[in-house]
């Protein structure tokens, strides 16, 4: 099963994951973890690897999920438990991993660009460098449609990677706030319409 889950993709995890094995950043996740829970190390109370939660926290954020999907997801689906780096282990449940990603400030990945621009000018770099390649390898998707001349000739793909990245991302925001999906669905049907109009080449099948 391990091999075969090393072959299967995803296109919006795989940009990421070698970024998430940056010594800061889980570092970051340790000491909130520690913040947290500062007698876990005296009492010997289990807990969750810092790189594993980190994955967990940047999964759900990149997926658009709640902590039950993703109690699900991470059950069932080999490319996922590689991903979080549980592979065969056992997962724990909904409960565990969301009292301990209730780290003060929220996911340390989540706020990262907002929070690192002046304070932490590392961390910066590296939310910055993980946006570079989660809109890259969105344009590159476009850009393929161009050469298949089912987009628009004078779409640019960077472009159209920033609206959709840029919309999700704050619907995902006002989704968080509001605790529905509301503007998630909003943000979908938007995308859907300026994808088909504005994008596609009118007449083209999906």
């Amino acid at each position: 099963m391990a091999r075969q889950a090393v072959l299967l993709k995803d296109d919006l995890l795989d940009p990421v994951d070698p970024l998430l094995d940056d010594p800061t950043l889980v570092h970051l996740v340790r000491q909130c973890l520690a913040t947290l829970s500062p007698l876990s190390r005296r009492t010997g109370r289990e807990g969750i690897a810092p790189d594993r939660l980190l994955r967990c926290c940047v999964m759900k954020h990149l997926k658009g999920w709640s902590f039950r999907d993703l109690e699900r997801e991470l059950r069932s689906n080999l490319v996922y438990r590689r991903f979080t780096h549980f592979d065969a282990e056992a997962t724990p449940d909904m409960n565990f991993i969301e009292r301990r990603s209730s780290v003060p400030g929220g996911c340390p990945v989540q706020n990262t660009a907002i929070e690192a621009d002046d304070g932490h000018p590392l961390l910066r770099d590296r939310a910055r460098a993980a946006w570079h390649q989660w809109r890259d390898a969105l344009a590159k998707i476009v850009a393929a449609g161009l050469k298949r001349e089912e987009i628009r000739p004078d779409v640019d793909p960077k472009a159209v990677a920033t609206l959709i990245i840029s919309s999700l991302e704050g619907a995902l925001m006002i989704a968080r706030l509001e605790r529905n999906k509301e503007a998630l669905l909003t943000a979908q049907s938007h995308l859907e319409r300026y994808l088909e109009v504005q994008v596609r080449v009118p007449g083209r099948s999906h």
